[in-house]
């Protein structure tokens, strides 16, 4: 029956724990003669409590460290959208800056699709939002002119050139 049991490095020398609780409860009974059947057989209902114990313990330490993992993955991953979004607004900035230096070189002035043909194709993905905030933030205006082309328009700085 043992050897069907798992074996735990905690158990290598669980037969000799057995045999010294099985004494411990004869000494408990004032018997020091011999340790019985049935002094053997409670000292393995207290292992069994012990055993039980123990594999309660270990499961949840076990149980502990899956939560700490969960907690962890759950903070890289808030992080890594926290850097994600730092980096996209820094890109956002950086080409809205552009933008301007620019529209500053050009006389304050420039058809919108010369504008972003200027830029390159990293650059490229972030230069309507680029465009939105500087608009929402009055530095640069939108302007039909005829420079534009048929679909296009100019964009203006203001105030400044």
């Amino acid at each position: 029956l043992h050897d069907a049991l798992p074996i735990y490095p905690l158990d290598g020398h669980r037969h000799l724990v057995r045999l010294k609780l099985a004494a411990a409860l004869m000494a408990l009974d004032c018997r020091y003669d011999a340790v019985t059947h049935g002094d053997w057989e409670r000292a393995g209902a207290v292992m069994a409590v012990s055993d039980a114990t123990r594999h309660s313990i270990q499961e949840l330490h076990r149980s502990e460290a899956d939560r700490q993992n969960v907690s962890r993955g759950k903070a890289d991953g808030i992080r890594a959208a926290v850097a994600e979004d730092t980096k996209h607004d820094r890109d956002v900035s950086r080409v809205a800056a552009n933008i301007v230096n620019k529209l500053k070189a050009n006389d304050g002035s420039m058809p919108r699709g010369q504008m972003r043909n200027k830029f390159a194709g990293r650059d490229k993905k972030y230069f309507d939002e680029a465009e939105q905030f500087l608009i929402e933030s009055d530095r640069i205006k939108k302007s039909d002119s005829e420079n534009a082309g048929p679909k296009g328009h100019v964009l203006v700085l203001i105030g400044q050139v």
